[in-house]
């Protein structure tokens, strides 16, 4: 396996639960296809995943008429182009960026524990605390002028298995939040 097929080893957006995340929210049904002996996951005509796609696969979704999100590891072709198609050039090894990635986290972590601020990792926050983070993700949409979720995306989200939510707090309050999503060594 190249260093860059192994970046994509534990990808959650290949995953059943991610799907149905996806299909829950968007409220279309989840279709699963298989292309390539490679299970597909689709929403209309839509594949939600985003992966490294070999060129074969490519070219079946083209002639399947469905649109892919596909992560490259070189420049993007400019015969049949996908729907979404980019770059990623790894300058290192998968496991020298995740190994240098635990070290800068853990050495954050020390650093933040010299200042007030705390921070949280939590599983399943409870209902005040995602009408908290809810709020300032609010504003932080009106100050961007932009479109936002309702709610019940936070609260569907935070019902996936694999669910994270990261909060910064200082004198009690949250000031900084961020979700994410766990599949194996992966977020």
């Amino acid at each position: 396996m190249s260093e860059f097929e192994q970046a994509f080893e534990n990808n959650f957006y290949l995953t059943q639960e991610f799907g149905d995340f996806c299909s829950d929210v968007a409220g279309i049904p989840l279709t699963q296809r298989t292309i390539f002996n490679q299970s597909v996951l689709v929403l209309k005509n839509k594949n939600i995943a985003i992966s490294d796609y070999d060129e074969k696969i490519r070219s079946a979704f083209q002639k399947e008429a469905i649109s892919y999100f596909s992560v490259l590891p070189e420049r993007n072709q400019d015969h049949n182009p996908s729907f979404t198609e980019y770059s990623i050039f790894h300058k290192t090894s998968y496991d020298l960026a995740f190994k240098n990635y635990k070290t800068s986290f853990s050495h954050g972590l020390r650093e933040g524990k010299k200042f007030s601020h705390q921070t949280k990792i939590i599983k399943n926050p409870c209902p005040d605390l995602l009408k908290e983070i809810y709020r300032i993700y609010r504003e932080q949409i009106k100050r961007k002028n932009s479109t936002f979720m309702p709610f019940s995306f936070f609260e569907r989200y935070m019902e996936c298995p694999s669910a994270l939510l990261f909060i910064l707090e200082y004198e009690k309050a949250v000031i900084a939040y961020a979700f994410c999503f766990q599949c194996k060594d992966n977020l």
